[in-house]
């Protein structure tokens, strides 16, 4: 499949993964070159080892799509998605061939997050959480029904035995046990109204939440604690995906939004980018100064001086 490769402005390149026209939900760049992409409708996977200059189109073939990945190493990773019946996929070849999880259980999942090849949890619909400890082939449900039935949008693993999982109504759930309980922890923003989409991990102490209204939340305690870094009430722009490398985020999302921290989430940038007015649902780092991004109708952008 050949290239498009468009200069947008000084720091973006359009990198479209031609003919592939459905809109991109997440990437994983486990090594340096090999970026991996899922998309809605028929689950196409996205997969170059070339930094973006050439691209694979796999099709799982399915009327669903796959929301997020978890990549572990080049050829080990996750993929979660569709609806109630659509289970998990696993790749073990870097994305070339998927092998459906059929020991998972029915719902809606929205992410996915692995500490290691073989311990992972899904989050989702109403509270939905699973663990693995077997690299997928069975599961345990974790759900933590009895604090609340939110549904789930995002997870992290900064640790072995920590879990996080964020969703609607400011929802951001921990475990320090890997599971086995859960507390809600406290969110700074009035009102508690707005759903949180990513949540992310730069070490085991410092992470970002971000969500509806441009709402981006930092601790530097392993989670105990958040902070509001940016967005307002009176915003209508969601930051679908935050990353990181180094001292420099970067979150993404409605309206081609870019925002852009060089010092660890203390002030930060916006942009757009030129010549995309839509949603970017993905962004994510290869190293210091590479990075992508993706969104709405297959765009794929990479950045060489993040």
């Amino acid at each position: 499949i050949s290239l498009i490769g468009v200069n947008v402005n000084a720091q973006w390149v359009f990198v479209n993964p031609t003919p592939q026209v459905n809109d991109i939900y997440d990437l994983a760049v486990p090594t340096p070159g090999n970026v991996i992409g899922v998309t809605n409708w028929i689950s196409d996977v996205l997969v170059s080892t070339s930094g973006g200059a050439s691209w694979t189109i796999v099709s799982l073939n399915i009327d669903r799509n796959l929301r997020a990945l978890s990549f572990l190493n080049a050829m080990t990773g996750y993929g979660v998605g569709g609806g109630p019946d659509t289970r998990p996929w696993k790749t073990t070849n870097g994305g070339l061939n998927w092998t459906v999880l059929t020991s998972v259980p029915d719902t809606t999942k929205y992410d996915v997050s692995f500490f290691d090849v073989n311990t992972g949890w899904a989050v989702g619909f109403n509270s939905f959480i699973i663990k693995t400890t077997d690299g997928g082939m069975s599961w345990s449900s974790q759900s933590p029904q009895y604090l609340i039935t939110k549904t789930l949008r995002g997870a992290a693993t900064p640790s072995s035995n920590t879990i996080f999982a964020v969703g609607n109504d400011n929802c951001i759930l921990r475990s320090s046990n890997g599971g086995a309980n859960f507390m809600l922890i406290s969110s700074p923003l009035t009102p508690q109204t707005d759903d949180f989409y990513d949540i992310k991990f730069m070490n085991s102490q410092t992470g970002f939440i971000t969500g509806q209204r441009q709402r981006i939340l930092r601790t530097l305690n392993g989670g105990v604690t958040w902070d509001s870094m940016y967005g307002n009430n009176s915003g209508s722009v969601t930051i679908y995906c935050v990353d990181g490398n180094g001292s420099t985020v970067i979150a993404t999302g409605g309206d081609g939004t870019i925002l852009r921290s060089t010092n660890l989430g203390l002030s930060w940038t916006s942009s757009t980018m030129p010549g995309f007015s839509n949603t970017l649902y993905a962004v994510r780092f290869e190293s210091a100064n590479v990075v992508y991004a993706g969104g709405d109708d297959g765009w794929m952008f990479k950045s060489t001086d993040a």
